[in-house]
Formats: C-alpha cells, sequence, structure tokens
C-alpha cells in the first residue's frame, strides 16, 4: 500500500523558493508531506503519481498566487482537491500568496470561500496553524529523534547499512572505513554525499567515547588504524 501523508503540497514553480521553506518547517515538526520536489523520481508517471500523493493525502494545502491560478497542472491538482473535499470531506487550506479573495474568485471561485491564511502574516505563526490543522488539534506531536535516524546511527555509533541494495552487504562506517577502496568513494547515504574526510570526522567525533562499541566490529589493529587516519587527516580523536 502506498505511504499516507499528512498533506499534499500544491504550489507553482516561480513559487518554489516560498513552498521549500514551508515544506522544510512543517516536516521540521513532525508532519508528512507530499511535495512534488522530494516524491517524484526520474522516470515517474507525473499524472499518476500526482493523484496517488493526492489520493493518499489527509488534506490539500494549497500554496495560491496570480502564477498558480494561471497553471495546467496546479488547475489539475485544484480541481482533484476540491473534488475530495465535496465528496469525502478532505481538508483544503489554501495559502494566498500576494493574492486577494476578487483575484480567486476570478478563475477559482470554489476557492473563495474556504477560510485561508495568509502568507505575508508571521511565517511561525502559519506554520503553527497548519501543524495544528494536521495533527488534529494534538495537544502534544512526539517526533523521532535524530539518534534514531539511521544514517545518525552509522555516521556517529555503530549503526548498519547495506552496500547498494537491500540485499547488499551490511557495513559500519568502521568497517568501511578500513575495507573500502578510495575509488569508493563519494559515498551516498539517504540523500547526501559523503567523502572519506566526511566519515574520518564523524569517526573522530565517536571513537573514544564508544571504544567498547566500535571493537564488536573491528579488531584493535584496525581501530588503531583508523585513528591514524583521523590524526593524518587533522582530526585527532582525543580532542573529543
Amino acid at each position: 500500500m502506498p505511504k499516507s501523508y499528512e498533506a499534499f503540497f500544491s504550489y507553482a514553480s516561480e513559487n518554489k523558493e516560498f513552498a521549500d521553506r514551508m515544506v522544510d518547517s512543517l516536516k521540521f515538526n513532525g508532519m508528512s508531506i507530499w511535495y512534488a520536489p522530494l516524491e517524484l523520481q526520474p522516470g515517474d508517471n507525473l499524472l499518476i503519481s500526482l493523484e496517488r500523493g493526492m489520493n493518499f493525502s489527509d488534506c490539500g494545502i494549497l500554496l495560491i498566487s496570480r502564477e498558480y491560478l494561471t497553471k495546467n497542472w496546479t488547475g489539475f491538482e485544484i480541481d482533484n482537491l476540491i473534488t475530495q473535499y465535496i465528496e469525502d470531506g478532505k481538508k483544503i487550506i489554501p495559502i494566498w500568496l500576494n493574492v486577494t479573495k476578487e483575484d480567486i474568485k476570478k478563475t477559482r471561485p470554489s476557492l473563495a470561500n474556504i477560510v485561508a491564511l495568509d502568507a505575508n502574516d508571521n511565517f511561525d505563526k502559519i506554520i503553527g496553524q497548519i501543524v495544528k490543522v494536521l495533527s488534529k488539534n494534538a495537544k502534544t506531536i512526539l517526533l523521532t529523534p535524530s539518534y534514531e535516524d539511521p544514517t545518525h546511527k552509522f555516521l556517529t555509533k555503530t549503526g548498519e547499512m547495506h552496500i547498494n541494495n537491500d540485499d547488499g552487504k551490511a557495513t559500519t562506517l568502521w568497517e568501511f572505513l578500513i575495507y573500502a577502496k578510495d575509488d569508493e568513494y563519494p559515498v551516498y547515504v539517504n540523500g547526501a554525499l559523503y567523502q572519506k574526510q566526511d566519515f574520518l570526522f564523524y569517526a573522530s567525533q565517536c571513537m573514544s567515547s564508544f571504544k567498547d562499541e566500535i571493537l564488536h566490529f573491528i579488531n584493535k589493529e584496525d581501530y588503531d588504524k583508523i585513528w591514524e587516519m583521523c590524526v593524518d587527516n587533522g582530526l585527532d580523536p582525543s580532542i573529543y
């Protein structure tokens, strides 16, 4: 079954900078957002992907600007979300970006009567109002802490990751530093690229504090070798 989301974020490409900021803030507050730049992959069928995103989202967030009101793709998203709003009771949160109610009435009268937020209001206040709706007015929101994130575990302690695919060999940061060749860098980890120097930086911060845990994966000789590698790269683990 496809992943579900708290909200589908609809916007025009001209407003991407503001949209990026909003989505980042909503995700920081624990909300799962379908947002095209994060969800679409090369080769995806755009129409099917958009429909799936809308169908499996509890709410539609519409960043409405003059550009937004004139585009075919955003028109497609509006039509689908309005249909779900009418037939299924799906929530819609319009955010007016430098437009007025009269501007919206001219092209999309169905949107003009939905209570909206003004993008020119205090940004944190806007995010707080949206989070309140998406969390169903919950008094408390629990977030997964960064230390439970697989990437964080891999880079800072003894978390394992598979090489290249789910069936690939599992490795820790320490094993990779010992056995990987220089031509196996850079390494792609959950959306970010890391050079060997980056891995050594994270290693240097952990070696003193987690020595016993690290020695479950590599022997003392290899531990000392990584220590020397860190020192040689100006990252003395003893200072942490």
